[in-house]
């Protein structure tokens, strides 16, 4: 009888204990691929850029900012280019290859943290909820004319 017990503990337990085990690496493989992941997204909205209207510089999370402002400011639900949040023109930007150290504390052109991600990636679904609000608005107006 003690052979059996031992027999069912090692057919039961072993399989519970590897399924727990994966499971538990499963998730934090998962949590490190979404650090990583953050990361990098991080990386991509701190990349400077120096506008050709003003020259000044400015990151990629605020012209992406700037750029919902202005489709509501001027009524416009067409896709606009990347605008300048300095003088809210549409310009191309030179990427900055070289960091220097004081544009990371300069006010123009404040990096990205990772404390700000969330509340970032809270307002760029609401300008997307308003812009597709503002989308379906303007279908309903047409089809009611």
């Amino acid at each position: 009888m003690n052979q059996f017990i031992t027999l069912l503990i090692y057919l039961i337990g072993m399989p519970m204990a590897g399924w727990t085990i994966y499971r538990s690496l499963e998730r934090f493989i998962g949590h490190l691929d979404a650090r990583a992941n953050i990361k990098t997204k991080l990386n991509e909205l701190n990349q400077l850029g120096e506008c050709s209207h003003c020259g000044r510089l400015s990151r990629t999370y605020q012209r992406e900012l700037v750029r919902y402002e202005l489709l509501f400011q001027e009524d416009r639900l067409a896709n606009t280019d990347q605008a300048c949040p300095h003088c809210k023109k549409e310009a191309f930007f030179l990427q900055v290859e070289q960091s220097l150290p004081f544009h990371d504390k300069h006010i123009d052109c404040l990096p990205l943290e990772k404390s700000e991600y969330a509340e970032y990636e809270k307002q760029i679904e609401q300008h997307e909820e308003l812009v597709y609000l503002s989308k379906t608005n303007e279908l309903f107006k047409n089809k009611l004319t």
